[in-house]
């Protein structure tokens, strides 16, 4: 057995520790909850009205962003992990709640914002290249409302 391969061992080693102690950590994970858009497809040709790409989308899928993100890579490691965040009043709101339905083990106290919608980010993507990401977000601060809930 060479140096390369004892020295690759220990680290192993110490990541598997690592991993291991986690699972007796609690983590409270506060911030913000996207909504996370991927919209994939193929481009053949330029627009006739301006000079930009057409994406012809063929697969859309959506994930867990920013804090909900973070939550979710948390529990996979076997980390208890408290999610708090708000929502919008919306449709993408309600994604993001299915979403957390998934994500088995977490526990997620969410505050829904009538207040603002949803922040959500849309990736336009094409042969692995991202063409635009479009945001929407509110950028006013929670009211206090909001953060008394």
């Amino acid at each position: 057995m060479g140096i390369v391969e004892v020295t690759r061992m220990k680290k192993e080693e110490k990541l598997l520790n690592l991993l291991e102690r986690i699972r007796n950590i609690s983590v409270l994970c506060i911030g913000d909850i996207i909504y996370d858009k991927f919209i994939k497809g193929s481009v053949n040709r330029i627009s006739p009205e301006a000079p930009i790409p057409v994406l012809r989308a063929l697969k859309e899928t959506s994930s867990l962003g920013g804090a909900g993100n973070v939550a979710a890579n948390l529990v996979s490691l076997n980390c208890r992990t408290i999610l708090i965040g708000t929502i919008g009043d919306d449709v993408d709101g309600r994604s993001i709640t299915n979403l957390l339905d998934k994500v088995s083990g977490l526990t997620a106290e969410i505050v829904l914002n009538k207040e603002q919608s949803t922040t959500t980010k849309s990736r336009f993507i094409s042969s692995g290249q991202h063409l635009l990401r479009v945001d929407r977000e509110s950028l006013t601060a929670i009211s206090e409302v909001v953060t008394k809930e």
